[in-house]
């Protein structure tokens, strides 16, 4: 990863982490406050495992699956010689993510 991928990731991770620090502050768990009505609301919902709640409270087993994951992004991005593409940006937030 180059400078401008490492400002990148870590402004999305503040964003990521202000707006969850936000929410958490202002919302009550699974109250719903609309942002645009009918369309678009935020709800609070704690899920302590991956996706769809899948290995709830394993914790050993979601870290060592994020670090691989982790890493195999950097490989793959750095793999690529070439310049800022989507296919990177993809990349960099799946990281940041």
């Amino acid at each position: 990863m180059n400078l401008a991928a490492i400002i990148l990731v870590l402004a999305i991770v503040a964003a990521d982490q202000f707006t969850k620090f936000f929410v958490n502050s202002a919302v009550m768990p699974h109250e719903s406050i609309p942002v645009i009505n009918g369309v678009f609301h935020i709800t609070l919902v704690h899920n302590t495992g991956m996706a769809f709640g899948l290995f709830k409270g394993r914790v050993s087993i979601l870290i060592i699956f994020a670090i691989i994951t982790m890493l195999a992004i950097v490989a793959l991005s750095m793999k690529s010689r070439t310049g800022f593409t989507l296919a990177k940006l993809g990349l960099y937030l799946m990281f940041a993510g």
